[in-house]
Formats: structure tokens, sequence, C-alpha cells
């Protein structure tokens, strides 16, 4: 299921990481990102924050920095194309159960003439268990 995406980790428990001290994040962070990596063959870069952190939770930011990863995603999705400005903040475009057509459509009526946009869709593994195809 994976082949072809990236994945990201989540954490083992996917507890509010602001619930949580700091020494149980950073194992719940550390021991799924092994856990994936053992799966994929391949290195995890990429935290995908469990619900979404509160205002004023920069913290989290530089925490998941730390512990080497080089993007973080937030839960709500923004429809816009461009690239993050901060990728230890980055929104995706879309959920997956989103009208995604639509958006694609959109995305190339604005943004034709523009190289390099970003089209991020976002999903947890198990939301495709009944309609992968």
């Amino acid at each position: 299921m994976y082949k072809g995406h990236e994945v990201c980790s989540h954490t083992v428990d996917h507890p509010r990481v602001w619930s949580v001290p700091l020494d149980q994040l950073r194992w719940e962070i550390l021991e799924d990102r092994r856990q994936l990596e053992e799966l994929v063959g391949y290195p995890v870069r990429s935290f995908a924050i469990p619900y979404n952190w509160p205002t004023g939770q920069d913290w989290c930011r530089e925490f998941v920095h730390g512990c080497g990863f080089k993007y973080m995603r937030n839960s709500p999705s923004v429809p816009q194309f461009e690239h993050p400005s901060d990728f230890m903040d980055w929104h995706p475009t879309a959920h997956c159960s989103s009208d995604l057509p639509a958006l694609w459509v959109s995305m190339l009526q604005r943004n034709y003439d523009q190289p390099g946009q970003l089209f991020y869709v976002h999903r947890h593994s198990y939301e495709f268990e009944d309609d992968w195809g």
C-alpha cells in the first residue's frame, strides 16, 4: 500500500502531542519512525502530527525537527498549491475524501503557467482499506 507514497511518522499510540511528557512523546515519534522504516525500507523524513496542534504550541516544530524530521504536516487542509514557506508547518492541499477532481482543475486553471506547484493529498492508511482503487 505504501509503494509510491511518502510515509509519515504519526506516533505509536496517536496521543495529543501537547498532553504527554516529552520523553514519552520522543519515544512515540522515534519508535513509530523506526517501525515504519523497517517496514518500508527507506528513511521516513516527515511527521504528521496527530490531531491539530493548538495555537501557541510552536515548541512542537522545534521538538519534531530535533527528532530528525525534515517536514511536519498539520491536519487542516488548505486548498493552496504553493510550496510552504516553512516545511515544519506544512498544511496539505486536501484530504483524500475531498473533491479532488475539482481542486485539481482549480489548480490547473489558476496556476497553469506557473511551474513548481504542489498538490498535496493526505490520508491515514486505514482509510484506504475500502477504496484503495
